[in-house]
């Protein structure tokens, strides 16, 4: 299993397979636990999908229920078979500072949403004291890696073991790859899973792939560019693990990124890359997703071409599953602004087998693509303002699909949430889930 077993990282950075360590080892099990990604919804079946309003969403106080101290915020998330984990980051101080969290929250699909006894959470620190502030989960066979990020536990990786005990130690395992690959091994932003390995996106311009046989390894991006180009998460096609772009040196523009998984990990020609086509706007993306046709980014933000920053962008780019990412007429986006000016900053994106949804982050708002309509118009659109509809403050910091509903991750305070998307998939199995 992912990490659980003894772990050795491999050195790919250079194409070598020589640099290897063994890292920390604990209890192994062979069963898995599918992820329940949207690309695994069949948008050809006849399926119920439900209004996009309030009445539709729930909500739930994890402070007030005693689930979660004060001091918690988060960023990101995964859901397999049975449960849906919150990635635990940071919060805000007043005076600027943050203080960065190790409780992972997990909720238990098979219980009502509003009931305490649906949430459990583990404190990464019993396992490991430099174990806080992760960007982004990945579940992955059987387990579910979770990205570092905060200063202090850059190279951490945690990894959880699904067929465990959620709340047991020994189900756990966190391993710091910068001991093993340098300092470059630190600072991941989400990732993505292709069914069996693990992708985690690093500030440092690399990636690094944790194997379902027990080891991993790091990935160089100038091996194919020599620009830093710094990637923010991933997302897997059924072929393809394409990263985010967010930024290259200097605030320009970065490049998209992409692994063929049917090819050796450590070869350069395994990789290509092409710039989104943004109409000569320096955009950084900072969420990717997939509708089972298209890979899609979300912009943030905006840079002038001396560095400066601009207002919030809200475009919306795609290209077509394995389309050519150097040719500019295979990509096609839209300015969600020039819809409604409020559209902008949209920093998360999941699909229910129908709609492509995209989270904001200042405050509960969610906007959904149909994917049967025309990607360019306005009558294709939706938005559904969480925040005021109940009353609510954020910012949000990820969304979550499991099959059934898209869950808002809470950057900060206390609010979970979860908007009912579409008829349920399948019933969650009692056998398949562990304690």
């Amino acid at each position: 299993m992912l990490g659980i077993d003894t772990v050795s990282y491999e050195s790919a950075v250079d194409g070598g397979d020589d640099a290897k360590a063994p890292l920390e080892s604990g209890p192994s099990d062979g069963a898995t636990t599918p992820d329940a990604d949207a690309s695994d919804v069949d948008a050809s079946a006849t399926v119920t999908y439900f209004d996009f309003n309030a009445a539709n969403v729930e909500t739930f106080e994890a402070r007030g229920a005693g689930v979660i101290a004060p001091g918690a915020g988060y960023y990101g998330g995964a859901s397999n078979d049975a449960y849906v984990y919150y990635a635990p980051f940071s919060t805000a101080l007043p005076d600027g500072g943050r203080i960065y969290n190790d409780a992972v929250v997990r909720y238990d699909r098979r219980g009502a949403f509003g009931d305490p006894a649906s949430w459990s959470v583990f404190h990464l620190q019993v396992k490991e004291s430099r174990a806080t502030g992760y960007i982004g989960a990945i579940a992955a066979r059987g387990s579910v890696v979770f990205c570092p990020f905060a200063p202090g536990s850059t190279g951490y990786v945690a990894i959880h073991d699904a067929t465990g005990a959620f709340t047991d130690a020994a189900a756990w395992s966190i391993d710091d790859a910068v001991a093993i690959f340098g300092a470059s091994a630190s600072g991941f932003r989400g990732g993505a899973s292709d069914g069996t390995n693990a992708y985690l996106a690093g500030l440092a311009g690399n990636v690094l792939r944790i194997d379902a046989d027990g080891g991993a390894r790091l990935f160089s991006l100038s091996t194919i560019d020599a620009g830093a180009v710094t990637p923010f998460g991933a997302v897997f096609d059924g072929r393809y693990v394409t990263l985010v772009p967010e930024h290259a040196a200097g605030n320009l523009a970065s490049s998209a990124v992409r692994f063929d998984t049917t090819r050796d990990f450590a070869s350069a020609t395994a990789w290509d890359q092409g710039q989104p086509t943004t109409n000569g706007r320096n955009l950084h993306f900072e969420s990717g997703g997939f509708d089972g046709a298209f890979v899609y980014f979300a912009s943030f933000a905006e840079f002038a071409p001396d560095g400066g920053r601009l207002p919030v962008p809200g475009v919306v780019t795609r290209i077509a599953r394995a389309g050519p990412l150097d040719d500019a007429g295979a990509w096609e986006s839209v300015d969600l602004a020039s819809f409604d000016d409020s559209w902008r900053g949209w920093f998360s994106i999941v699909h229910d087998g129908r709609y492509v949804y995209f989270g904001g982050t200042s405050r509960a708002t969610l906007l959904r693509y149909d994917t049967m309509k025309p990607f360019t118009e306005r009558g294709s659109w939706e938005r559904l303002d969480i925040a005021t509809l109940l009353g609510l403050s954020g910012p949000f910091a990820g969304l979550v699909f499991d099959g059934e509903y898209v869950y808002l991750v809470p950057g900060e305070g206390s609010r979970f949430l979860r908007f009912h998307a579409r008829a349920p998939r399948a019933a969650v199995s009692a056998t398949t889930a562990a304690p």
